[in-house]
């Protein structure tokens, strides 16, 4: 799929899910007199040149906020995910190094690593971290420090 048609599909999934949210908000306005007179005033404020955008949070129906809620949460999931999947790549990256690093590099382009390794990573492949020694298990937590400020971070927003 060229560039062209991937922004073609994203703008088509654009329009979709807005016609979708109009169509909600329609809904709503039809059914309940506060919202319609909450969904006029902002109508009012844009074309009056006021405001950009209608704050969605101020809404008096619960059920168009948490619409928007469920966005604003989507959109933080997915930021989530791209902080994690960024120190997830940085992890595994210094573990590719370190491999690199250890082994051997054949004329043929294969790759070799010494029976050593071999032996401890798979027999540390299959021990439960509980079962570790506390040498492995400090390892283990020094990748995590890596992700634990993305997780605080969360935590006290």
């Amino acid at each position: 799929m060229s560039t062209e048609e991937k922004l073609s599909a994203e703008d088509q999934t654009s329009r979709e899910k807005g016609l979708a949210l109009v169509a909600r908000m329609e809904h709503l306005a039809q059914t309940d007199e506060r919202f319609r007179q909450w969904l006029q005033v902002g109508i009012d404020q844009i074309e009056a040149g006021q405001v950009v955008e209608i704050d969605m949070s101020t809404a008096p129906d619960p059920g168009a906020q948490n619409t928007v809620a469920r966005v604003s949460e989507q959109r933080n999931t997915s930021s989530l995910i791209e902080q994690l999947a960024d120190k997830e790549h940085a992890s595994w990256a210094r573990w590719m190094n370190y491999i690199f690093d250890v082994g051997k590099t054949n004329e043929d382009g294969s790759f070799t690593i010494p029976a050593e390794y071999v032996t401890r990573w798979l027999r540390q492949a299959n021990t439960r971290y509980a079962e570790l020694s506390e040498r492995e298990k400090q390892s283990d937590r020094d990748e995590v420090m890596h992700i634990l400020p993305i997780i605080q971070e969360r935590r006290n927003q």
